[in-house]
């Protein structure tokens, strides 16, 4: 099991330690929701999954929503529910955000202003293994060929792994587990990581 941990410092100014609000962010099958279920259960805080408070708000589900209304009509109230949810979050909560939040609008921005972000960094083939029992759910992905499927991962991938590295800590491996965020938050929490 290949596992890595890295932090990204900021440049200039005085560093803040922050941690009201952990934001998970990577490419959808990273592990978002699943680990961050497990382990705000196993913190006893609050667990936030952006794409359920977008379809709580709209009464459909993101496939529906971006049929019906468009990815830019998505985009925008993803942006601002993600800015509204940072902003009013209770200490301590974690946050699931859609894969492609982070490179729309100024969401990586403000995630980085109001959160600790984590970016789970999962490989293109170990994501698409992932990602195949359930293709049909995920709008982004629902029509593409089988033989076209690991190659617009890897294609998309490269594109927001811009974004994505801009979260402050990056957890790497095809197999990361709540022990592996649940040692993240103690080390952050404790002063370890800064």
């Amino acid at each position: 099991m290949n596992k890595s941990m890295a932090t990204n410092t900021e440049q200039g100014g005085s560093e803040q330690i922050k941690y009201p609000v952990y934001a998970l962010l990577g490419f959808m099958g990273s592990g978002k929701s699943t680990l961050g279920r497990q382990i705000a259960a196993e913190l006893q805080r609050p667990f936030l999954d952006l794409d359920s408070l977008l379809e709580e708000k709209e009464g459909m589900s993101i496939a529906q929503i971006f049929a019906q209304k468009g990815e830019a009509y998505f985009r925008k109230l993803e942006s601002d529910m993600l800015a509204n949810t940072l902003r009013s979050a209770q200490q301590g909560s974690i946050l699931s955000v859609g894969g492609g939040a982070p490179c729309f609008h100024d969401n990586m921005k403000t995630m980085n202003e109001y959160a600790t972000t984590v970016f789970l960094d999962v490989s293109a083939k170990a994501l698409a293994i992932r990602l195949e029992p359930n293709r049909q759910e995920r709008p982004l992905i629902s029509n593409l060929s089988p033989e076209g499927f690991l190659s617009w991962i890897e294609e998309k991938l490269s594109e927001r792994r811009h974004w994505y590295a801009q979260a402050e800590v990056v957890l790497s491996g095809d197999h990361l587990t709540k022990e592996d965020l649940l040692q993240l938050i103690h080390w952050r929490e404790s002063g370890f990581l800064r």
